[in-house]
């Protein structure tokens, strides 16, 4: 859904972030069978992967996106918190606001995920591990937060709090930051905890709490239009707020502001293969999008198309501000910012690499493009962040006459290949092999369409000669399964 407006630029904004830092972990795998010893899936353990969770994923979308970023957090004396720092440290983030608590762990969500070899969808969780103390800070690190907030806050343009609840957002903190960025004119936008009484947050600028978060503050039941502003409504009202966004998951969101305004935000129904991210996604894209200036009903529609991108994603996976400004823009669909050069694909894909960004890479030669076809390319797009779509030319070692025909019908194939919303990248491919290809996009992921992984024998040499490790997916073995019921 294209709303036809430009993405601010955020280089000339400084945004603090304050809330719990966590270390997402992942274990990938397979499922092929179930377990002889209990009812329970044998997962083939294929690689672990460590990205930053909650306030860290909020730094990291604000970064990514084009914004300075400081943060006021606490970790502890542990690998998990120095890996944190590192993380941040990556994405130009310094680390000075954060105070380290030895007496409690730093926050680690551990997930399982697996594909399963009968389902459609591929990839899901399985199971999620939480390392935490969620206990309140003791008042040493409570002071020592109010003292990272007193240095940071002054020169912020606005503050993103993400609360979890975990403990380090203390009544007394919280009061202080609002209280403090109300006098300094800072707007502070606070993704909420889940609670029956959020009046710890009266005065803050804008609340983003989810359907359930909202339901379980104001005890009303939202399931339609009425409830949804009777709701949001009722948040404003009760706690001084200039404005509030409930999201509503498939229904989109919904705005109501001080003023009396209010807007129903409706969203594109989406295939949805992972929702972890999506709220701090929100809180981040609209928060930026307040303070650089716009509406908040142009923030709320942009923050709906983020969060939208992020659940069509696997874990917590950092939006690019290309990626974001083209489907804002409504541009998803436009072949001619999705053709790249062979030449150029390394660099194009380098910068979604250097923000965090998972690569999936499939090819052919797509030239009966069908619905098989594209139940291929929207699973491949869900396993990962970024799409590669090689599409062969024919072969060419002809007259010049010929080989002119050649490359219009590549050309035309990959416009029809760079229709499906799904894909990210198309790149035409002449006398290099598959294996060449994967060489030069190195992908987390591939996906055939070859019927036997004998097929693939060099491509599955060339995974295996660098580093990232590429997991190969069978999809006529995925789709096959699924049409016979399996």
């Amino acid at each position: 859904m294209g709303l036809h407006l430009q993405l601010p630029s955020f280089k000339d904004i400084r945004i603090l972030v304050v809330g719990e830092l966590v270390l997402d972990k992942y274990i990938w795998g397979t499922v092929e069978r179930i377990s002889p010893e209990a009812p329970i899936p044998v997962v083939r353990m294929r690689r672990r992967e460590t990205r930053p969770g909650n306030a860290a994923f909020v730094c990291a979308t604000a970064r990514s996106l084009g914004a300075s970023v400081a943060l006021v957090s606490v970790v502890g004396a542990d690998v998990e918190g120095q890996g944190l720092r590192n993380v941040l440290k990556d994405l130009d983030i310094s680390d000075d606001g954060i105070v380290e608590d030895p007496s409690r762990p730093t926050i680690v969500k551990e997930r399982l995920l697996a594909s399963v070899q009968s389902a459609m969808r591929g990839t899901q969780q399985l199971l999620r591990l939480d390392r935490e103390d969620p206990r309140p800070v003791d008042l040493d690190i409570e002071e020592s937060l109010l003292r990272s907030l007193a240095r940071e806050m002054p020169l912020a343009d606005g503050i993103l709090v993400c609360d979890i609840n975990k403990g380090l957002l203390t009544p007394r903190v919280l009061r202080s930051l609002i209280d403090e960025a109300n006098a300094h004119r800072i707007p502070v936008i606070i993704d909420p905890r889940l609670g029956d009484d959020l009046s710890i947050y009266r005065g803050a600028t804008a609340l983003t709490p989810n359907r359930y978060e909202a339901e379980r503050a104001t005890r009303l039941h939202l399931s339609d239009k009425g409830s949804w502003e009777a709701a949001s409504r009722k948040l404003v009202d009760d706690l001084a707020l200039d404005l509030c966004v409930v999201t509503l998951d498939r229904d989109g969101m919904f705005l109501c502001e001080r003023s009396g305004t209010s807007k129903h935000l409706p969203t594109t129904p989406l295939e949805v293969y992972d929702v972890t991210g999506a709220g701090d996604v929100a809180l981040s894209v609209f928060g930026l999008c307040l303070v650089a200036g716009m509406t908040a009903a142009d923030a709320g529609g942009i923050a709906n198309v983020a969060a939208g991108l992020e659940v069509g994603k696997q874990g917590a996976s950092v939006l690019s501000a290309d990626e974001l400004n083209a489907a804002v823009m409504g541009e998803r669909a436009d072949v001619g910012s999705k053709l790249v050069l062979l030449k150029d694909l390394a660099d194009t894909l380098a910068r979604h690499r250097d923000v965090g960004g998972r690569v999936c890479f499939t090819l052919g030669r797509f030239d009966a493009l069908c619905l098989d076809d594209v139940r291929m390319l929207e699973f491949a797009r869900s396993q990962a962040d970024v799409l590669v779509v090689g599409v062969s030319a024919d072969n060419i070692s002809c007259d010049t006459r010929t080989a002119g025909n050649a490359v219009d019908r590549a050309v035309d194939r990959a416009a029809l290949v760079g229709a499906v919303q799904a894909v990210d990248y198309v790149t035409i491919y002449y006398d290099s092999s598959a294996a060449d290809l994967v060489s030069i996009v190195k992908p987390h992921v591939v996906v055939t369409k070859s019927v036997k992984r004998t097929d693939m024998t060099k491509e599955t040499a060339t995974v295996d000669a660098y580093d990232l490790t590429a997991v190969m997916l069978n999809w006529s073995d995925k789709y096959t399964a699924h049409r016979n019921g399996i």
